[in-house]
């Protein structure tokens, strides 16, 4: 990791205030389904339109992130760091069903019912994280990384099938999703799903690579064999792809970890737009935050009702949906975008 100078972050015009701006919203993502004295942190919000209608993911966690913007009030253990209760000291992750209304307050919120296949965990990161919705074959999944079926914490891609009732929402089927050809990596995270291309996947951005999985294995359908994109750091998974003009649209994300002075561990998340067309990275706009902090989250954007809708999370704590048009989101990415 680098030495991370005091001056060394400067932010961007955060989206937000440039959708506000003309025109868009935000909105809090507060149920009052979750208790929050069990499930402090609550973040990375996923959305979807199904049956003509909002829906979403709210993941909850056991812990909180502590995050020391501008570097003031940081922990002696550093400005980056995880605060658990004495008694829990591993990262456990619960996820809520969401239904929203037509002024995007909730509707619903729903714990979702994994019990059936849940199994005593081996590892200290527990559940499902960073959980995506999709609507595939006309069934509801939710995909996200999971860690703790091995005591070496191995991370595998997971495809869960929903079954919502009017109480209930439970998982009904899981499949650990492998990683193409061997099989043998590490940590698979952050594949982003296409919305209209069931079980296919986005998994590197640059050289783009996209798999699809046939419910036993994973294989390469497109592998794009060049680096379009001439950033330093890799464009990480985000939201879905949708549909956007002749192409899909994604909202990736870079990290830049480092440490600060007394070389204690921190790290800034930013966001970019991705413009995919014939399989490929066509453009990516340059680096942008939600709110202007340090730790921010996307794995959730759709159309709906000829708006955008945006769901991302800030420390880890808080979520919010943000609504803007299609016109706005075209004028960011001319501003602040550049060809491949």
């Amino acid at each position: 990791m680098k030495i991370q100078k005091f001056n060394r972050y400067k932010q961007n015009t955060p989206l937000c205030k440039f959708c506000i701006e003309r025109g868009g919203s935000i909105y809090p993502i507060d149920p009052s389904g979750i208790n929050k004295k069990t499930n402090p942190g609550f973040m990375n919000p996923a959305i979807m339109v199904y049956n003509n209608n909002l829906i979403g993911i709210l993941r909850t966690t056991n812990y909180i992130l502590n995050v020391a913007e501008q570097h003031k009030y940081t922990h002696s253990y550093g400005p980056l760091l995880y605060v658990h209760r004495e008694n829990d000291v591993t990262l456990r992750t619960w996820n809520y069903f969401l239904e929203f209304n037509e002024d995007y307050s909730i509707k619903s919120c729903i714990e979702i019912d994994t019990s059936y296949f849940d199994k005593p965990p081996k590892w200290t990161m527990i559940g499902l994280e960073d959980a995506r919705l999709v609507h595939w074959d006309n069934k509801l999944f939710v995909t996200g990384v999971r860690r703790d079926t091995t005591d070496t914490g191995v991370g595998r891609m997971q495809l869960s099938e929903l079954q919502v009732n009017n109480s209930t929402v439970k998982e009904v089927s899981r499949v650990r999703i492998p990683a193409p050809g061997a099989d043998n990596t590490y940590c698979e995270k952050n594949w982003m799903p296409f919305e209209d291309k069931p079980y296919t996947f986005l998994k590197w951005s640059s050289p783009t690579e996209i798999v699809e999985f046939n419910n036993e294995k994973t294989k390469v359908v497109s592998n794009s064999g060049k680096n379009h994109y001439t950033g330093k750091k890799d464009l990480r998974g985000g939201s879905q792809l949708i549909k956007w003009g002749k192409g899909h649209l994604a909202i990736t994300h870079t990290v830049d970890l480092t440490k600060n002075y007394l070389m204690r561990k921190n790290g800034i998340y930013l966001h970019q737009f991705a413009y995919y067309e014939d399989s490929t990275l066509k453009k990516v706009t340059k680096d942008f935050s939600f709110l202007a902090g340090r730790t921010e989250f996307c794995v959730g954007m759709c159309k709906f009702k000829e708006k955008v809708i945006i769901t991302f999370s800030y420390h880890d704590n808080l979520a919010f949906l943000l609504e803007t048009s299609e016109e706005t989101i075209t004028e960011f990415m001319r501003e602040n975008g550049h060809s491949t």
